[in-house]
């Protein structure tokens, strides 16, 4: 699924190459929408499964800053600080489900241990959203969510609310494609996985 989800994300950034954008830059864009969901149930599937979630972590923020510079080249033209990739979105999502299991873990009430998990997640949609990162805090909501929701069913209407709600103003101009509920389409690939 990730070598999927790999592929897609490269035919996306083919867009970025000038004589290919003008004749297939949609495309590529619509192709690639279906990345980030695959992307995200991965991240999640690792978090879960891991034994060390600090080498997980730190694997994370390692692939997040080499990763910058060629996006921020390949994006802006220039190293710029103005947008960070999707990897960042993935490692503060990752922060705050560990984050929120190990408020679950200590003692304390559970309306308090509640507060501090919704503080957590909150904080992680802002940071997202300060830092610019790809997908922003619909990124976190979308991998967090898949996280806690195990439930297919419940995952689905994630994916729905996400893409359409939050997502559903990214439109491809001139056509005015929603490009973004283009990303349910990987709803197949997850359920076979």
């Amino acid at each position: 699924l990730h070598l999927l989800a790999l592929g897609f994300m490269i035919i996306d950034h083919l867009r970025f190459i000038p004589g290919l954008a003008a004749n297939y830059g949609i495309l590529f864009i619509c192709i690639g929408r279906l990345a980030f969901p695959l992307f995200a149930l991965k991240a999640t599937e690792g978090w879960y499964h891991t034994k060390n979630h600090g080498q997980y972590l730190l694997r994370m923020v390692i692939l997040a800053v080499i990763s910058e510079v060629p996006f921020d080249l390949m994006v802006f033209g220039k190293i710029d600080t103005d947008g960070q990739n999707v990897i960042w979105t993935i490692l503060i999502s990752l922060l705050v489900i560990g984050g929120i299991e190990s408020t679950w873990k200590q003692e304390g009430s559970k309306s308090e241990q509640e507060f501090v998990s919704c503080a957590i997640f909150v904080a992680g949609m802002a940071m997202a959203g300060i830092m610019n990162t790809d997908y922003s805090y619909s990124g976190v909501i979308l991998i967090v969510g898949m996280y806690f929701l195990k439930q297919w069913s419940y995952r689905i209407l994630l994916m729905a609310f996400v893409n359409f709600l939050l997502l559903g103003n990214v439109k491809f101009e001139p056509s005015g494609i929603p490009v973004q509920s283009l990303a349910l389409l990987s709803l197949p690939l997850m359920w076979i996985y």
